[in-house]
């Protein structure tokens, strides 16, 4: 299936992603840190959003070069984890606790 439709328009970090990064990071965002891609892949899977394992790795890695997640150092033979990197947003309170 092709994510091109989605049709996000949310502004901020993840404003200009392709639709498969926005869920990428939003799947990080919500399992918390030191995810695998398999574990990335199981979520978007289970929100209806079937993407390749390579799909996963190329987000990630369009992610990590924004500053948005944050990889363990890649090894051969090992699985790297992930975890999201979320800098200060301008636009956003410097305290997260703080509620709108």
């Amino acid at each position: 299936a092709d994510d091109t439709a989605v049709g996000d328009t949310e502004a901020g970090s993840s404003g200009e992603l392709l639709p498969s990064r926005r869920l990428v990071l939003a799947a990080l965002r919500a399992g918390g840190p030191q995810q695998t891609v398999k574990q990335l892949g199981d979520h978007t899977a289970a929100q209806g959003h079937q993407l390749k394992k390579r799909t996963i790795q190329e987000a990630l890695a369009e992610l990590e070069e924004r500053g948005l997640v944050v990889g363990t150092e890649a090894a051969s033979g090992l699985a790297r984890y992930w975890s999201p990197d979320s800098p200060p947003d301008p636009d956003q309170p410097a305290d997260p606790g703080e509620g709108r």
